[in-house]
């Protein structure tokens, strides 16, 4: 007997009961109809993302997340869908995907707050101050609502802090505290601010990861205020008794969130094959610049990596890309450095953190970064980062000898209207040869992995 198709209205009613199971917050309920609509091929993304945003509210986030991946193969300029997986990725800690996530969405939205917060969010939860500061300075520029201006301005103040910048983060705090006070103060109750809508278990876990004494005590304040527990007045009186203890000790270095240690490779590098003492100076500078940078254990050889991949020539690298965040690999062979993996992110990000103005002459962190890729016999370079531009920059600061040929291969982020794919690099003098690689082997919806040519100037 052939199956009974469902009448137009059918499906409509069913995501209309779907919807209401989710609002009642019977997400059990919700999923089994979301299921039959997504058997059905009914509604496009729509049943994925609500089936993921029922999974995450269920506190399932690692199966939210591929349903939300299957939600962005059908509709990846929606920015709900970016900011649900973002959200996601965030409640498993995992911040620097959570804030790709948020970027993507941001990019898609540029005006919405709760995109703008999460994202500055992330930056800061990753350790990256300078792209927190810089998104929180412009949101506050921007922000008109009362809600809007407090959140950024409370993410600008404990930015300074964690930056060691107490003197700015205290006069900050006055300015917040005098705005604030007045607006409270004026008896029109529409310019009272009320506890803000916003999920600060970010913000709590870096106090009390990090902060101390007087410190923790003007953080805890602030974010009280903004939850609705204090009043403003009590957040002056706090600042005004505790300012003048803070000091450098309240700050403790240890990373935000505990992270578990790389299973270490049986085989590394031996530098002392290198037999170009400058060439050994590099890769020894990078090193001493990368170790135990975040969770990074420094290089290892390719050779241990590559046994744990089937190569062909169909794969070819695809399957190595995906294990580029974070991690560094070199290849020594007849005593030159032939082939080598990074991630310039991660170097970046350890020169600003360093200040290591000696190991390059550029003040910029990302050219000093490009300049310690200094190997004339190299072959094969592989590079990760959240943006191809940034590997551009780093190849055109680094040096090769001119005219030498590398075979460059790219691991980064997807983001919609900016970075969809790699063929607009053709553009670039420097490349040719463009070929992104098979898409099985990308993570769905979210990486660019390819390769290409580049014909180095210097």
């Amino acid at each position: 007997m052939p199956a009974q198709k469902w009448s137009m209205a059918e499906p409509n009613e069913i995501l209309e009961r779907a919807g209401a199971f989710f609002d009642e917050e019977k997400y059990e309920e919700a999923i089994t109809l979301y299921d039959e609509l997504i058997e059905a091929n009914e509604f496009g993304a729509e049943p994925l993302f609500m089936k993921a945003e029922c999974l995450a509210n269920i506190g399932s986030n690692e199966n939210a997340i591929a349903f939300y991946d299957k939600a962005l193969e059908i509709d990846d300029d929606n920015a709900l869908i970016w900011n649900g997986k973002g959200n996601a990725l965030y409640h498993l800690d995992d911040f620097a995907k959570a804030h790709v996530c948020f970027e993507c969405a941001l990019d898609i939205e540029p005006g919405n707050f709760d995109y703008k917060f999460s994202a500055i969010e992330t930056a800061l939860l990753t350790g990256d101050l300078n792209d927190a500061s810089l998104m929180a300075q412009e949101a506050l520029h921007q922000a008109t609502e009362s809600r809007e201006i407090a959140i950024a301005w409370a993410f600008c103040i404990m930015i300074f802090f964690l930056d060691e910048k107490f003197v700015d983060a205290l006069d900050t705090l006055n300015e917040f505290i005098a705005h604030f006070q007045e607006i409270m103060h004026d008896l029109n109750p529409e310019n009272d601010l009320q506890a803000v809508d916003y999920d600060f278990c970010g913000l709590e876990k870096v106090l009390n990861a990090r902060f101390l004494g007087a410190s923790q005590k003007i953080v805890a304040s602030l974010l009280g205020f903004l939850k609705g527990e204090l009043t403003i007045d009590a957040l002056a009186t706090t600042n005004a008794s505790e300012a003048d203890n803070v000091s450098m000790e309240d700050l403790k270095h240890e990373t935000i969130v505990e992270e578990q240690e790389p299973e270490e490779l049986d085989e590394s590098p031996d530098f002392n094959e290198i037999i170009d003492e400058d060439e050994r100076h590099v890769i020894e500078a990078i090193e001493d610049l990368i170790y135990e940078f975040g969770d990074n254990i420094g290089f290892q050889t390719f050779t241990a990596l590559f046994e744990n991949y089937e190569w062909n020539v169909d794969k070819g690298p695809a399957p190595f890309l995906q294990e580029l965040d974070n991690r560094f690999f070199v290849d020594i062979i007849d005593g030159h450095v032939k082939r080598l993996s990074i991630n310039i992110d991660v170097m970046n990000q350890a020169i600003e953190r360093q200040g290591a103005t000696a190991i390059a002459s550029s003040e910029h962190s990302l050219e000093q970064a490009g300049a310690m890729i200094n190997f004339h016999q190299l072959e094969e370079i592989y590079i990760a980062s959240a943006r191809i531009n940034t590997i551009v920059e780093a190849m055109r600061a680094a040096s090769f000898g001119e005219g030498r040929e590398i075979d460059l291969y790219v691991n980064v982020y997807k983001i919609p209207d900016e970075q969809e794919d790699l063929l607009s690099l053709d553009k670039e003098p420097e490349i040719t040869e463009i070929d992104e690689l098979p898409v099985d082997y990308q993570e769905e919806g979210k990486k660019i992995v390819g390769s290409m040519k580049w014909k180095a100037t210097k």
